[in-house]
């Protein structure tokens, strides 16, 4: 697509022999590139200057074959799917950390291959603080619950965050709700796109 020919490798594979790098050639690696990898790269075939190439992988992601789509929208409704069974299983009195394990075995349950990362259930005051980790503190009713979750399905990860109260929520949970809902759908009908099917 860019002037690039791409090199695939299997879990089974070594992906360093599937590169022909001369020594002391440029090197430009993806800013997401994990340390691990990049010094195993740089040790095997001493490159002369490493550079970024983010700005080249973002264009490659962009475009989907359609096979890529319907792997990730399989993902989705594993995910949808895996929702709806746990949010009848929360109980007041329940920690957040068993939540979170909870929600992980669903996932797999329903044939994601794992989860993309540890999936994050919090309560009450902690929903105020994004990607906090789920904690000992235990579930109440009436207060808001944030569930930001996500599983892994051949190569592909989902992320998916949903906010809901457990029980009757209080005024100050409906109208914050509802300011962030309304904000999200102007966005959506100024990029040209309705909001449905978009989470809240």
């Amino acid at each position: 697509m860019l002037g690039f020919p791409g090199r695939f490798y299997g879990d089974e594979e070594d992906p360093y022999e599937k590169l022909s790098l001369r020594k002391g050639a440029t090197l430009a690696v993806d800013h997401d590139l994990w340390a691990y990898f990049l010094l195993n790269i740089t040790s095997r075939f001493n490159p002369l200057r490493v550079s970024g190439a983010g700005e080249v992988m973002r264009e490659v992601r962009k475009v989907k074959e359609e096979w890529e789509i319907e792997v990730m929208r399989e993902g989705v409704k594993i995910a949808e799917r895996s929702l709806w069974r746990f949010i009848p299983m929360i109980k007041e009195g329940m920690e957040e950390v068993y939540l979170s394990r909870k929600l992980e075995e669903l996932m797999i349950e329903e044939g994601g291959e794992g989860s993309s990362f540890t999936p994050i259930v919090t309560s009450g005051p902690n929903t105020s603080m994004p990607h906090l980790r789920s904690t000992r503190r235990k579930v109440k009713l009436g207060e808001p619950l944030v569930v930001d979750f996500g599983l892994k399905l051949r190569g592909y990860s989902t992320d998916t965050t949903r906010t809901f109260a457990l029980g009757e929520p209080d005024e100050e949970f409906l109208e914050v709700y509802n300011v962030v809902r309304e904000a999200q759908e102007e966005r959506d009908h100024g990029r040209g796109r309705g909001c449905e099917g978009y989470g809240r």
